[in-house]
């Protein structure tokens, strides 16, 4: 519906005096309805800016005149309208919309400057990172945009001061989340144990039809309850790890106490993981002005993504050099699920580079391989043909062959690996 005002199109809300002319002059609507949920949704453009509580108020009054569950006015102004002073109006809406959202914008700071907006809070890392991984700035951003049709940039950052109202808020706000995820675990186990006698067959995805395989912590099927600290090492599946000389690199020192990735499956606080690097990544974020770290471990038996949102750049290029491919590490954080997909990833507070002992050959006797394929023989084996030869020196064996399927493409990186390390090389083909 289109062309009436706000007023003619809710003709059965007898307004207060003081909104008459706020509706009346709101003109160009357009509703949205769900008859069935009873929701009832207008746009429409305004000649001045209206203070939030007054049309939170409307809404409330419209909604239990027409016995609505939700009703909700989406006012549109002309962007020479939009001010540094609005800013605020901007806040207490997102707060509205974004349930995370509520709480945190009680005591803050901004600065709108060359069309980006910063808005500092007294909330430190936990805080920042639960508004991030809500999309916080974007729902700001789609807020200026619905109003005023102009694109502004947000972002969020701590202000570096934590008084003691903001402080009883956060601990408040982070306890209701806590509430929350217990909740939802007690039904998680009930629902587990409930059926854990009646499996579910696979079920396919509506929109492309794939079948849903369930998803298992690790391929392999090592005995995880025997991954004990001794000695200050940690055995997981064939990987051992020494923990007792960790260099700090990231955060604050912790109590490097691993526990194997696959145990577990469901956010937890306070967890420390061990692996190897075998993914690294730091993207820019839409604004190019902060960074996004992945850090993928595998302990030998399973492996998982350790993430951080919005670094700074100078934070993301410390991680960046302190963390390489390749690199031992123990990461400390907590176990969260991703919005997107809910892969459970480790959101990091702490990194430390530990030590991983190299596989070694305790033969007396040492072996010659002659039957050996490289990364040359397709879907048969990952070894380069140099890394073979490398290793089979480092474990003390005389020779070792090369024997790729129908085709010799390994021999020259191997020859060349065999005469920087005085190999001897046995150069075949199966």
């Amino acid at each position: 519906m289109a062309g009436k005002n706000l007023k003619e199109l809710l003709s059965k809300y007898i307004a207060p005096d003081k909104y008459l002319n706020i509706l009346t002059t709101a003109d160009n609507v357009v509703s949205r309805v769900d008859k069935e949920k009873r929701i009832l949704e207008v746009r429409a453009d305004f000649p001045k800016l209206v203070d939030k509580e007054i049309l939170y108020d409307i809404e409330k009054q419209v909604a239990q005149v027409y016995d609505l569950r939700c009703f909700k006015i989406l006012p549109r102004y002309d962007s020479s309208l939009f001010s540094y002073d609005y800013i605020p109006q901007i806040l207490k809406e997102t707060e509205a919309v974004g349930v995370v959202a509520r709480g945190f914008f009680s005591d803050y700071t901004y600065l709108l400057e060359d069309g980006n907006l910063t808005v500092k809070i007294p909330f430190n890392e936990s805080g920042l990172n639960l508004l991030e991984d809500a999309k916080t700035p974007a729902v700001i951003e789609n807020i200026i945009k619905s109003e005023f049709d102009i694109h502004i940039k947000v972002s969020l950052e701590y202000s570096g001061s934590l008084n003691t109202e903001s402080s009883e808020s956060t601990r408040l706000r982070l306890e209701e989340i806590d509430r929350q995820l217990a909740v939802a675990e007690k039904y998680y186990e009930e629902h587990l144990h409930a059926n854990e006698y009646q499996p579910k067959a696979p079920s396919k995805n509506e929109e492309n039809d794939e079948i849903k395989l369930p998803r298992i912590s690790s391929v392999y099927n090592y005995d995880l309850r025997e991954c004990a600290i001794e000695d200050g090492k940690i055995k997981i599946g064939p990987s051992t790890f020494e923990l007792d000389e960790p260099k700090f690199v990231i955060g604050e020192e912790f109590d490097v106490r691993p526990v194997p990735i696959a145990t577990i499956n469901k956010p937890v606080k306070n967890i420390v993981f061990v692996g190897e690097v075998f993914n690294f990544s730091s993207e820019p974020n839409r604004a190019g002005d902060k960074f996004n770290v992945a850090i993928g471990i595998f302990d030998g038996n399973s492996s998982i993504y350790a993430k951080r949102y919005s670094l700074s750049p100078d934070e993301a290029k410390e991680v960046k050099v302190a963390i390489s491919v390749g690199s031992s590490v123990a990461i400390h954080g907590y176990t969260k699920n991703e919005r997107n997909d809910d892969e459970l990833y480790l959101s990091y507070t702490d990194i430390a580079v530990v030590s991983k002992q190299s596989r070694k050959d305790n033969a007396p006797t040492k072996r010659v391989e002659l039957h050996l394929h490289t990364n040359m023989s397709s879907m048969d084996a990952v070894i380069p043909p140099d890394v073979a030869v490398k290793t089979a020196q480092k474990w003390g064996h005389p020779a070792v062959a090369i024997t790729d399927h129908a085709n010799v493409q390994g021999f020259p990186e191997a020859m060349i690996a065999a005469e920087k390390c005085g190999m001897k090389v046995i150069y075949g083909m199966e």
